[in-house]
């Protein structure tokens, strides 16, 4: 898109480095300038990387305004949105059950609140990839990153005591050290992919690396392990890339070297699982999370049908979350799982819901992938993955107000809206052609 900040030079041009003047069109500010700088704020705002304003809670007014946006959206033209929503089903059961379970929620006002906020979150998604482009959603997403990187670093020098948690670990300008290793993991496979799609190459090779180093700093040994298994799948698609021969040759290659590692350990009786923990700083109780996982259990088999409701299980006097937090020793609002949350806030279908829109997230994204070949179609493939093994150790979908959740509508929707488009292109020539 001309006139975008996703399209501009992030370094001078050759003429300006000479004293030559720059055409008018580098130096417009265009409609398209205002969007992407506007959701690349955002980005920076929802993502919790503002806490160096002072604000307690400063997120919350980022979403206020975007959700003021999708009602102004809405009351001039609400039908593009609409349209949105009735092509994904899915993602509206969502909001749509969190909603409803106020009927038999144990604080049906907080269920009915927080769903509604759901909603809206799940409107700002269709917004965000009704007004940007999919192949421009990763470079306006490594902007907003990019910025948090930056000012997280000049964080660490400006006020060094608040940069760092009471245990060391460096969180810059998050409000906790996994929110930091989360905002970098996503920032490290957005360079990659970009640099693979020859998009500002030594820009994104600087960030990727920039925020290696500051997952490490921040020593979050979940987000360390999201980090390194999200870009795995490089490699295959390397593999598919290269054509089915190529593809067929590395998938026996990868088959017969897991074979023999396999074997190896079982032969050694190397506890793979402990090393690893051990490697990130873990012991066998993921830092109290099995110990979580249980009482979440035990509410779900409480109520097993209906559950809580939605947020209900954390909001309730009737609910052992007192005793939770006595006995995990700290003042948590959720079960770091995705899965168990879902169970416990709306019994057995919370999670058969959660499953069926990431199935139908990798359906679409993967279809994608698999038709273009580019390194923008693997990006979104590795959101999914990312996502996914983020649901099984913190909480970022069915999330009212969360930027994973924002981001998984927005991916979910645009590469459903790719497939459309594909299948109306095709008819299109087909009718050409039978004229």
């Amino acid at each position: 898109m001309r006139g975008s900040v996703a399209s501009y030079p992030i370094f001078p041009a050759p003429a300006a480095v000479l004293g030559k003047p720059l055409p008018l069109s580098t130096l417009r500010i265009t409609k398209g300038t205002i969007t992407d700088l506007a959701w690349i704020l955002f980005i920076i705002g929802a993502g919790s990387a503002a806490r160096p304003l002072g604000v307690q809670n400063v997120e919350r007014y980022f979403w206020l305004a975007a959700d003021l946006i999708v009602v102004l959206f809405l009351l001039h033209d609400y039908r593009p949105l609409l349209t949105m929503s009735l092509k994904n089903k899915l993602l509206m059961t969502w909001p749509a059950i969190a909603t409803l379970s106020a009927l038999w929620s144990y604080n049906p006002g907080i269920s009915l609140y927080h769903g509604l906020q759901l909603f809206m979150t799940t409107m700002v998604g269709f917004l965000f990839c009704s007004q940007i482009d999919r192949k421009r959603i990763p470079r306006i997403l490594f902007l907003g990153l990019l910025v948090c990187l930056l000012s997280s670093v000049a964080f660490k020098f400006v006020n060094p005591h608040q940069a760092y948690d009471g245990n060391g670990a460096f969180q810059g300008v998050f409000t906790h050290k996994n929110v930091l290793g989360s905002m970098m993991t996503l920032l490290i496979f957005t360079s990659t992919c970009l640099f693979f799609a020859h998009w500002r190459p030594l820009l994104t090779l600087a960030a990727a690396a920039a925020a290696a180093i500051v997952l490490v700093m921040s020593k979050s040994g979940t987000a360390l392990i999201m980090a390194v298994l999200t870009l795995m799948p490089i490699m295959l698609a390397f593999l598919v890339r290269r054509g089915p021969r190529t593809l067929s040759a590395g998938v026996g290659a990868i088959i017969v070297i897991s074979v023999l590692a396999c074997t190896a350990i079982v032969f050694a009786q190397i506890d793979v699982f402990g090393l690893a923990l051990a490697s990130v700083g873990k012991d066998a109780t993921l830092t109290g999370r099995t110990i979580l996982w249980g009482f979440g259990a035990d509410a779900f088999l409480e109520h097993p049908w209906l559950g809580f409701g939605y947020k209900g299980y954390w909001e309730s006097t009737q609910s052992t979350v007192f005793y939770l937090r006595y006995v995990i020793g700290q003042d948590l609002w959720f079960f770091h799982n995705n899965f168990i949350e879902m169970a416990v806030a709306f019994g057995f279908m919370g999670p058969i819901l959660l499953i069926a829109g990431i199935l139908q997230g990798y359906g679409r994204t993967l279809r994608v992938f698999l038709r273009d070949h580019d390194y923008i179609s693997l990006w979104y493939v590795l959101f999914m993955v990312c996502v996914t093994i983020d649901s099984f150790v913190e909480y970022p979908l069915f999330l009212n107000h969360g930027l994973y959740q924002f981001l998984f509508v927005a991916v979910v929707a645009s590469s459903g809206a790719a497939l459309s488009d594909r299948k109306r292109t095709r008819r299109h020539q087909g009718r050409r052609n039978d004229v």
